[in-house]
């Protein structure tokens, strides 16, 4: 009754890794039948292919050891990844000779894509202080180009200096633009809680940031991507912008 209640999955093998016991609660994580696993070792069913050899010396593993430990990946039946906890204890028979394994495995997929997540989002946080910091000074030096240019072109008449300061004004005030958009795409992906904002204005931000990815590499490589950007002005949304963010940008590199 404890082995089919457990909300832990509960296995053995025996000693080629072919299961002979499977709870209820390994079944439904992994979505595989005791029956189903016993023509084979467990972890040709079980570990995605590029784990399995990994797999097999950790049973082997278990031949020498009493007991193990070990954070595995698992590929369920219907190919959904399953992260699994597992404590193993090897059997022996009277004799001292392996019979196999008894593990137990607890199910923290879930765990540890919000542990992830958790990372992920306190890195966007650090990177939005950095950009801001950034972009602060980056204005200020801006502004000491912008400021001066703009009082010399009141006062100079020579058409030859006019046209030199006016290509300053323009790289300075493209090089103030992209600070702009680096604060607000920043600021867009480090805030996760919903808010009003711009679609139109989140997106050109978002291609913006991408550029290099589909123009500049692209080109690069002797290829021509065009992006058509089709969202209308002044579309409010109240959603998570990072999130939104973070939508669009994956859209476009997996166009890419």
């Amino acid at each position: 009754n404890i082995i089919n209640t457990a909300e832990a999955i509960i296995m053995s093998t025996d000693a080629t890794g072919r299961v002979t016991l499977l709870n209820p609660a390994g079944e439904r994580i992994t979505g595989y039948t005791a029956a189903e696993l016993r023509d084979r070792p467990y972890w040709e069913a079980l570990a995605p292919p590029e784990l399995r050899q990994a797999a097999a010396a950790l049973f082997e593993a278990a031949r020498e050891q009493p007991r193990s430990s070990a954070e595995l990946t698992w590929d369920s039946k219907s190919g959904e990844e399953i992260i699994i906890a597992w404590h193993a204890v090897g059997q022996r028979d009277a004799n001292g000779a392996f019979t196999g394994i008894v593990g137990v495995g607890l199910d923290v997929t879930q765990q540890r894509l919000l542990e992830r997540q958790a990372i992920v989002t306190e890195r966007l946080r650090s990177l939005g202080q950095i950009a801001g910091g950034v972009a602060h000074d980056l204005n200020n030096t801006l502004a000491g180009i912008i400021g001066p240019t703009d009082l010399l072109l009141l006062t100079e008449d020579d058409p030859q200096k006019q046209r030199s300061l006016n290509a300053i004004m323009a790289a300075a005030t493209r090089g103030a633009e992209t600070v702009r958009r680096i604060q607000r795409f920043s600021k867009a992906r480090t805030d996760l809680d919903k808010q009003v904002f711009d679609l139109r204005e989140l997106t050109e931000d978002v291609i913006f940031s991408l550029r290099p990815r589909w123009r500049d590499v692209a080109q690069r490589q002797g290829l021509t991507i065009r992006l058509h950007d089709e969202v209308p002005p002044g579309l409010a949304v109240h959603a998570s912008a990072g999130e939104v963010g973070n939508v669009l940008m994956n859209l476009i590199i997996n166009a890419c």
